[in-house]
Parts: structure tokens; sequence; C-alpha cells
């Protein structure tokens, strides 16, 4: 079709050069004679509210923009033009527990620590400018015939939250047959998603007579992955317990065999808060 040579009584040429934003106004369009559609669903001038078309509204892009990661407390702050964010929130996975080989007739092996919980939330925050962030510790292993450290919780603000791994139990001098628990999982509260880690695996003491290998309980995983295949003290190849190796991932348990010594458990992982920001 032919292009729209004027507007209003004095001619606004269509190769002329573009006004403005906010300089073409109900007032200036009613002032001649007024374009009352353009295109063949028409959009009548008593719709156009001045300054009603901007640059930006023009240049409006939706989608992912950016993402911020917390591995420490912190306030997440909303950049310029975001209006939504998904959220992952995880807490921080339990210590391992300790081993004590003291016993002169078999291996002893503490228990991995459980894994931390995690909530997945999408939030609507085109009437926020910023939220309190939680990040949970990962618990310390154990050092002595105590349980594990807890993993500590994470949260997005009041939106969601997650707790930490429980500690591993420590082994006793009383022989394989009473090797430590693994530690319980953590769990998640107000996600869109809530998921439970997973717990720590139980110590193990196998052999028979005077030979014995003790092997630690592997660190519960989280929504992050897991190390059940290498993280795991084994008093083979090393007694003490290995540390959790993703977010909210727990640590192993020591492992000591017959009259070696004591072997303590493996740190966990801290927990973690994942911010993607969408226009």
């Amino acid at each position: 079709t032919m292009a729209i040579d004027q507007i209003g009584t004095n001619g606004l040429v269509a190769s002329a050069i573009v006004p403005p934003d906010g300089s073409i106004t109900n007032a200036k369009l009613a002032s001649g004679a007024a374009v009352a559609n353009i295109g063949t669903g028409g959009i009548a001038t008593a719709n156009l509210a001045d300054d009603a078309v901007t640059d930006a509204k023009l240049n409006y892009n939706p989608g992912f923009k950016s993402l911020q990661v917390f591995t420490s407390d912190g306030t997440w702050t909303k950049p310029s033009g975001i209006k939504l964010v998904k959220v992952i929130v995880t807490g921080g996975g339990g210590g391992g527990g300790y081993a004590n080989a003291s016993d002169t007739t078999s291996a002893t092996a503490g228990s991995g620590g459980g894994g931390g919980g995690t909530a997945i939330k999408l939030i609507d925050v085109t009437s926020v400018t910023s939220v309190a962030v939680t990040v949970g510790a990962g618990g310390n292993g154990s050092t002595s015939n105590t349980t594990g450290g807890d993993g500590g919780t994470s949260s997005f603000g009041s939106y969601c939250s997650a707790t930490g791994g429980s500690g591993g139990q420590s082994a006793t001098s009383t022989g394989a047959s009473s090797n430590a628990v693994g530690g319980t999982y953590g769990t998640a509260s107000g996600g869109d998603i809530n998921l439970n880690g997973t717990r720590g695996g139980d110590g193990a003491g196998a052999g028979t007579a005077n030979v014995w290998v003790g092997i630690g309980g592997a660190g519960g995983g989280s929504f992050w992955g897991s190390n059940v295949d290498e993280n795991r003290g084994d008093s083979t190849v090393t007694g003490g317990g290995q540390p959790g190796r993703q977010y909210g991932v727990g640590g192993s348990g020591g492992a000591e065999t017959i009259n070696s010594g004591n072997s303590n458990g493996g740190n966990a992982s801290v927990g973690v808060v994942y911010v993607e920001e969408y226009a």
C-alpha cells in the first residue's frame, strides 16, 4: 500500500527524520486531519496515550539475560529490566564420620554425611528490588568419636529454603558389626519443586581373622551430583574420609584397619543459591 505521507495539517512526510519520543501526542494528532487507523486492524488515535511508544518498548527483548551464583551469604539485587527469576537453592552437605581403629580383631569405618536438599522456584520480581540470600555451610568431618557436623540451611529470602544433610556417625572400636549409619538427607520447602538430598552411606568392614578392610560410607548426593564412586575412605588406599565435590554433597566416612590408627571424616561441600534472571 502507499505510505502515509502526512500527519496533521502541516504534513510530516514519510521520508522525514524520526521524531523524538513523546513528540507526537493525542493533542497534536487531534489538531489536524488525524490518522484514524494504521493497518487493516486499525489503531485509533484515541487509544494512543502520550509517550505510549518509547525506545524501551520498541527494543524490548524478553528471555534469559543473566545469572548470579552465591556460595556465601549475600544480597541478590535485581538488575535493570528483570521481571522473573528462577532460583535453585541447595543446603550444605553433612560431614563424614570418624573411624577409631583401636580394635585388635577387625576394621572400623565411619559413615558418610547426608546430602543437602534443593528447592527450585520461579519468582515474579517485577515489584522486588533485592532479596537476602543465605547459603548453608558444609559440615566438618569428625575428628573424634562424635558425629560429623551438620550442613547448614540455604534460603532465598522467605520464598524458599533447603536444609543441609546431617553428619555421618563415627565408628566405635568394637568391630565391623557396629560400623556407623549414614547421615540423613536434607529437605526443601517453598519451591515449585522440592527435592531431598540422599542419605550418606553406611561405614563397612569386611574380612576374616586378622585380615580386615574398612570402607568409609560415601557422602550423600544433592541435586548437583554425588561422589558415590570416588568419595569414600578406604583403609587400603587412604584412611581419611574424602570431601564432597559438588554443591551440597556430604563428606565420606574415615576408614582404618586393625590397630592402624584413627581416621578423620571428610568435610562436606557448601550449599549454593543459583539465580537465573529473565526480562
